[in-house]
């Protein structure tokens, strides 16, 4: 059976309202993990779990975009998203449209953020760091 936030195309809530109606927020990832203005969350709603990406508040000045920016990169990333298939990429679901911009609703997988502060880069231990010894896949152009 396919869960609502599959089908529904619009809200008129704003994100962080209409995600704690549909279920339990569980993680919310903004500007203590990220600095881009984004804020995502991590959303129990039945016996499933979901990740959403969201543009974040317009209001954010502390973001390193602005608004508008972040509303086009979601905007590109659905686009993207729909011509790019991963083993390694989280599975694209939706996308909702509320009055703050594209909700990117992702299937939920365990992990860790690698995004890190930058005095913490070059730390093996990181999870950045981590991330990138994982072996790269190489195909033959013959």
């Amino acid at each position: 059976m396919d869960h609502f936030l599959l089908e529904i195309q619009m809200i008129a809530q704003l994100p962080v309202d209409f995600l704690s109606s549909t279920g339990r927020v569980f993680a919310v990832f903004d500007e203590r993990t990220q600095d881009s203005g984004n804020i995502s969350y991590g959303v129990l709603s039945g016996d499933r779990r979901f990740f959403v990406k969201t543009a974040g508040m317009p209001e954010n000045s502390k973001a390193h975009l602005s608004h508008e920016q972040r509303v086009a990169l979601l905007r590109n990333a659905v686009s993207l998203r729909r011509h790019v298939d991963h083993h390694a990429l989280p599975k694209f679901l939706n996308v909702i449209e509320s009055p703050h911009g594209p909700m990117l609703i992702y299937e939920w997988v365990p992990g860790e953020l690698l995004g890190v502060e930058c005095s913490r880069r070059a730390d093996p231990a990181s999870p950045f760091q981590r991330f990138r010894l994982f072996p790269f896949p190489t195909c033959s152009l013959d």
